[in-house]
């Protein structure tokens, strides 16, 4: 058996297998699975506890040969230690968190391209902020201008707005 989770070390949507479980009754019908699975991505461990009723209880007899994938999201009272936590830095502007949390999630999930058209949108718009000091609305009608990324940069450090060593 495998669960399909977020891994709360490295972000990415992982389908772990489970290398061991426990069931705990605490009531007559309230049963809990504790279960540990290792991310398929950077082989950490992490611990999923749920509801026994989601309707898995019964796959715990020969859950090494099960092909069963669960998604996270369908278990019953399901909780994940550590949570997935994308961070966005706390210095940056209203315009840009919403664009690099989006960057941030799609690089977690190995969604490469999308990742990369993100953080670049998240640096044209940085770029545009810093020149002109526009809030969102404006920084995206701006960005809609066909101006090259390299030109703004390069703009923004004949400016003197930013260092020769961040434009590089």
């Amino acid at each position: 058996m495998a669960i399909k989770y977020s891994c709360g070390y490295c972000g990415v949507v992982s389908i772990g297998r489970l290398r061991g479980h426990h069931t705990r009754k605490s009531e007559s019908i309230n049963m809990r699975s504790f279960c540990l699975v290792a991310c398929d991505s950077c082989q950490r461990g992490s611990f999923i506890s749920f509801h026994l009723n989601s309707g898995y209880w019964h796959r715990f007899e020969g859950y090494q040969e099960d092909k069963v994938v669960i998604d996270f999201e369908e278990l019953y009272e399901a909780a994940q230690f550590p949570k997935p936590d994308l961070k966005v830095p706390d210095f940056l502007p209203d315009v840009l968190k919403n664009t690099y949390l989006d960057a941030e999630f799609n690089f977690a999930a190995k969604r490469w391209k999308a990742a990369v058209q993100l953080y670049l949108q998240a640096l044209e718009f940085a770029c545009i902020t810093i020149k002109s000091g526009v809030g969102e609305t404006q920084a995206a009608d701006e960005s809609a201008e066909k101006i090259d990324l390299t030109r703004r940069i390069n703009d923004l450090a004949s400016d003197g707005s930013i260092t020769d060593a961040l434009k590089e």
